[in-house]
């Protein structure tokens, strides 16, 4: 009986992982991190200011967000619908306050949440690494919702609706960055 159980418990923890999974891939994008040698680059065409509210639409595994935190005294927001990259922040998260104790500037929070359901009225920077089709869905919540002046840093893929304010491909082989302004 309790090896039953146990057997009907891995099984829907099985199915609610790839579940999570085939959601976010199909809302936003399977999980790929962003490289290490480009999380300067972004940091640097984002301009981010103290006091900054910094969204990330899709976080994974929170490596933009830790390390913009690390240092900025800036709130910053992860978004994420996929449970493995969402549990694996979260740990990471309170790893970092409690165990660790890393010296943040700033504020961090991940949120299990759908990215279209997230409101962005206080963003002053979206930062996205997304599909061309969800990033069309996006653009127009950017425009309705992102206060003006407000930044979105596009990782790999441009917006179609605006045109970028500036793109950081400092070399052939570099993945491209693009900065855009509402």
């Amino acid at each position: 009986m309790l090896e039953e159980f146990l057997y009907l418990l891995a099984i829907f923890f099985i199915l609610i992982v790839f579940g999570t999974m085939a959601v976010a891939g199909f809302r936003g994008a399977p999980w790929v991190p962003t490289k290490k040698k480009d999380l300067d680059r972004l940091i640097k065409l984002a301009d981010i200011q103290e006091g900054d509210t910094i969204y990330e639409l899709g976080s994974g595994d929170g490596r933009i967000l830790f390390e913009i935190a690390k240092r900025y005294r800036v709130d910053a927001i992860g978004v994420e619908i996929s449970l493995l990259p969402y549990l694996y922040s979260k740990t990471k998260l309170w790893l970092m306050n409690t165990i660790f104790v890393q010296k943040m500037k700033g504020k961090v929070s991940i949120v299990y949440r759908d990215m279209f359901q997230q409101k962005l009225e206080s963003a002053d920077i979206v930062i996205c690494f997304l599909l061309p089709k969800v990033i069309r869905e996006l653009e127009k919540k950017f425009s309705k919702e992102l206060k003006k002046n407000a930044k979105v840093v596009s990782y790999v893929f441009p917006l179609e609706l605006h045109n970028a304010l500036a793109v950081d491909k400092p070399e052939k082989s570099n993945i491209s960055i693009f900065l855009y302004r509402f």
